[in-house]
């Protein structure tokens, strides 16, 4: 059955580096021992009531710590942390492009909210409906994957991004290389096998998957996707049904990209068309 990935923590306008601003406020007021307004223990936070211990025929009351007595300012230090580590992923999977920008401040600025809160209930209700993002060239389709991996990050999700034509890449410099090149196949089993890991995994420009180069990686990928049950987040120029009309080709081209998007057929996908703005979005 698939897993629905509803949000545990942060508000669903946060990006990493939001959320690390909120995380340091939290911090800087957070308390550092025993909560003074506990009436469950005493003045050095120890419960009044213990366990008895047995020894040597009497029974002893232990003094127990009391929940309340929290470093809390350690465990929100964790948590920064962590937020750090993952800043340090994104910018190594995305770059530094749009590192603030939330859904809050995408729908504001680019004249989106309607859609934006579609996202949010998509998001709050955890739905297992696949995301299939159509639109130009500058519409804000890799903008929405970065605020949506940032999101599912945040909340312990496993995400996996993979932009098509990089894939493609691989495969076609290891093709020319006689797969010579170890680590360039090793690079292209760990995005294999990270798919099979991912609890969401975000294809970007599926519709530029080539004919001839990473077929048989793409095999593997989107086989993971539909034996696991996965959440697949995808962008496109084409229309859903456009990306699947090459079932119906008879090119010996076509029925090779066919065989990949016959793949995501049984998906239930919604697909989402995204409009230009009067301001330029970098997708």
């Amino acid at each position: 059955m698939m897993r629905i990935h509803k949000l545990q923590i942060a508000d669903s306008s946060y990006c990493l580096q939001s959320y690390k601003k909120y995380l340091e406020e939290l911090k800087s007021k957070a308390r550092d021992g025993k909560d003074p307004k506990c009436t469950k223990c005493d003045e050095y936070g120890f419960l009044k009531v213990s366990d008895d211990l047995s020894f040597s025929g009497r029974r002893y009351s232990l003094p127990t710590m009391c929940d309340c007595v929290s470093d809390e300012k350690s465990k929100i230090s964790e948590k920064i942390e962590r937020i750090d580590n993952l800043i340090k992923t994104y910018n190594l999977v995305f770059g530094t492009l749009d590192s603030e920008m939330t859904l809050d401040i995408f729908a504001e600025r680019f004249n989106q909210t309607e859609l934006i809160n579609s996202i949010k209930k998509y998001l709050n209700v955890g739905s297992t409906m696949s995301l299939y993002f159509r639109g130009k060239s500058g519409t804000g389709k890799t903008t929405m994957l970065k605020m949506l991996w940032q999101i599912y990050s945040i909340n312990n999700i496993k995400v996996m991004y993979m932009k098509a034509s990089h894939f493609e890449d691989l495969h076609k410099n290891l093709f020319n290389q006689n797969a010579k090149d170890k680590d360039m196949k090793a690079t292209i089993d760990k995005k294999i096998d990270n798919a099979k890991n991912a609890d969401i995994i975000m294809i970007d420009d599926i519709d530029s998957v080539g004919f001839h180069y990473a077929i048989d990686g793409y095999y593997k990928i989107f086989d993971n996707i539909r034996s696991g049950e996965k959440t697949v987040i995808l962008t496109s120029n084409k229309s859903y049904d456009d990306l699947l009309k090459g079932l119906n080709k008879k090119t010996d081209a076509e029925y090779m990209k066919g065989r990949l998007t016959s793949r995501l057929i049984n998906l239930k996908v919604v697909d989402i068309e995204m409009q230009k703005s009067k301001e330029l979005i970098t997708a």
